[in-house]
């Protein structure tokens, strides 16, 4: 159980650093209500942008770490196998 986690977290892990090289956007909304106390009006305001970024790899910074996360869960993955023929070969 312990190392089908661990395999679930490594794999959550390259999917998440690697995720970083793809463009990313986000989106924010909000509004505001003023009211001017000497001629009793009330003003509303609103506000709402959207922003998309994205870093190009040139010298590999993002590269470098997901590679790491992949070398990381290739052995986290060959732990599982051993320990699902290992369970296997002691049942039987």
């Amino acid at each position: 159980l312990q190392a089908s986690q661990r395999v679930t977290i490594a794999q959550q892990r390259v999917i998440v650093v690697g995720s970083q090289l793809w463009p990313h956007v986000g989106a924010k909304a909000g509004g505001r209500t003023t009211q001017d106390e000497n001629n009793a009006g009330t003003f509303n305001s609103g506000v709402a942008f959207a922003v998309v970024g994205w870093e190009i790899d040139v010298w590999g910074k993002l590269r470098a770490p997901r590679a790491a996360a992949q070398a990381g869960y290739q052995p986290t993955a060959l732990e599982y196998s051993f320990a699902r023929q290992s369970l296997a070969a002691t049942v039987a």
